[in-house]
C-alpha cells in the first residue's frame, strides 16, 4: 500500500515497476531518483501525481493507467525527456497548461478519462506519432494541432467532437484517423491534404456531406462512415483508387451513385445497405475486384445487368428491396457462394 521514504536512497534506480498493487500515493521522495528512466505504477489507487515528479528529469517511460488520478499537479511539464506516457483509465478532467511542454513525447494515451478540453498549445507535441484521446468529453481540437506533422495515428472515438477540423491539413503523416461515436456534422475540406491517410473511421456521427476534397486521399484503403446523415456521394469519390473496403450503410443516400463510382477498381468489400438507393450506375460492373457486396434494404427495383461482370463476387445481399424477378444474369458469377434475395417481391 505504501512505498517507504527510504526509497530515496535508491538514487541510481533506473527502472521501477510497482504496478498492480494497492498504493494510494507515490512518496515525495521520488524526487531523489535522478536516474529514473522507466516508472510503471499502473493498476493502483493513486489519486494524484506528486509535484516532486518534476525532478525526475531523465524519465522517458511513464505508465500510470488504471488509477484514480484526477490531478496531474504542478510541474508535470518539466519532464522534458518523456517519450511514452499512458494516463488512460483515470479521472482526469483537464490537463495542466504546461503539459504542452512535453515536446519529446512520441506516444500518448489519455483514453477513458473525463477530459473536456485540451490545452491551447497541445500542438507543441510536434514529435507525437500516436495519440489516443478516446472516451473523453472533448468538443474541439485546438488549432495548434496543425503543427503535429509527425502524427501517424489519432484516435478520438467516443467524445463530443463536432467536426473534423481544418487543422487536419497539417497531419501529413497520419495514416489512421478514428473518430467513432462523436457529434461530428462536418468534415473540413482541409482533410484532403492528409495525403498519407490509409484508414478513416467515423461511424455513428451526424456527418451530412463528404467534401469534394476527399477525392485527394488517393492512399485511402479503408473508409467507414456507417450510421451518419449522408444524402449523396460526390463524383470525386471515384478518385480513391486505393480504396479496398467501404462501409456507408445506415445513411440517407437517396440519389443514384455517381458514374465515377466505377473507378474504384481496388474495392473488395462494399456495404451500401439501409439507405434509399434506387439505382446503381452502369459503371458498377467495372468493380472487378469486388468480393462482398451488400445493397440490402434500399429501393432497388432490379439487380442491374452490369453486375454480371463482377467475376470476383463471392457474397451478394440484395434483400429488402423491390426486386420483382430473379436476376438471371447472376448465374454467370461462378465464384458466388452466398446470395440473399429475401424480403423482395
Amino acid at each position: 500500500m505504501h512505498i517507504p521514504p527510504e526509497v530515496a536512497n535508491c538514487g541510481n534506480l533506473e527502472v521501477f515497476l510497482c504496478d498492480n498493487n494497492d498504493m494510494r500515493d507515490l512518496p515525495k521522495e521520488i524526487e531523489f531518483m535522478h536516474e529514473m528512466v522507466h516508472l510503471d505504477a499502473s493498476r493502483n489507487k493513486l489519486e494524484r501525481v506528486p509535484t516532486e515528479i518534476q525532478n525526475m528529469y531523465p524519465l522517458k517511460y511513464l505508465v500510470l493507467h488504471s488509477n484514480r488520478i484526477s490531478d496531474l499537479g504542478y510541474g508535470f511539464g518539466e519532464l522534458a525527456q518523456l517519450q511514452f506516457c499512458n494516463l488512460s483509465s483515470n479521472k482526469l478532467r483537464e490537463l495542466p497548461e504546461d503539459f504542452s511542454n512535453l515536446t519529446s513525447l512520441t506516444k500518448l494515451d489519455l483514453s477513458n478519462n473525463a477530459i473536456t478540453h485540451l490545452p491551447d498549445h497541445f500542438g507543441q507535441l510536434y514529435l507525437a506519432q500516436q495519440i489516443n484521446l478516446s472516451v473523453n468529453q472533448i468538443q474541439v481540437l485546438p488549432e495548434s494541432m496543425v503543427g503535429m506533422e509527425k502524427m501517424e495515428i489519432l484516435r478520438i472515438n467516443d467524445n463530443w467532437l463536432q467536426e473534423i477540423p481544418a487543422c487536419s491539413k497539417g497531419w501529413i503523416a497520419c495514416m489512421d484517423l478514428q473518430a467513432k461515436n462523436n457529434k461530428i456534422r462536418r468534415i473540413a475540406p482541409e482533410v484532403g491534404e492528409m495525403l498519407s491517410l490509409q484508414s478513416f473511421f467515423a461511424p455513428m456521427n451526424q456527418i451530412e456531406a463528404i467534401p469534394a476534397e476527399f477525392g485527394m486521399l488517393t492512399a485511402l484503403q479503408q473508409l467507414n462512415l456507417r450510421t451518419n446523415w449522408i444524402t449523396e456521394l460526390p463524383p470525386e469519390i471515384g478518385a480513391l483508387v486505393s480504396l479496398q473496403n467501404m462501409d456507408i450503410s445506415h445513411n440517407r443516400l437517396n440519389t443514384d451513385l455517381p458514374p465515377e463510382f466505377g473507378l474504384l477498381r481496388a474495392l473488395r468489400t462494399l456495404d451500401l445497405s439501409h439507405n434509399q438507393i434506387s439505382g446503381l450506375p452502369m459503371s458498377f460492373g467495372a468493380l472487378e475486384c469486388l468480393e462482398t457486396l451488400n445493397v440490402s434494404h434500399n429501393t432497388l427495383p432490379s439487380v442491374p445487368q452490369s453486375m454480371m461482370y463482377l467475376q470476383s463476387l463471392r457474397e451478394l445481399n440484395c434483400s429488402g428491396n423491390a426486386i420483382k424477378s430473379f436476376p438471371m444474369h447472376l448465374c454467370d458469377l461462378t465464384k458466388l457462394r452466398a446470395l440473399d434475395l429475401s424480403s423482395n417481391r
